[in-house]
């Protein structure tokens, strides 16, 4: 639902949907890992839609949140959205 032309509702749900699993640990991982996900969440970011682009960016959010937590504790920055 995220990929390709779909209608703006589908894709928003979807992407919101994308945001709630982002809350949960295992989930982030997950989604990091994906690199279609990661790549595809970077692109809604420059979305014409301004719900997609605030879902987007809480995904970017929680897992860069994440990460920024876990460098901090190694002393180093693992991965990033940007």
């Amino acid at each position: 639902m995220l990929k390709g032309e779909t209608d703006l509702r589908e894709r928003l749900a979807a992407v919101k949907a994308l945001y709630m699993l982002s809350f949960d640990e295992e989930n982030k991982d997950v989604i990091k890992d994906v690199s279609d996900i990661v790549d595809l969440v970077q692109s809604l970011l420059n979305s014409g839609d301004e719900e997609i682009v605030q879902a987007a960016a809480g995904v970017v959010w929680e897992i860069a949140r994440k990460e920024e937590h876990s460098s901090r504790s190694s002393g180093m920055f693992a991965w990033s959205f940007f």
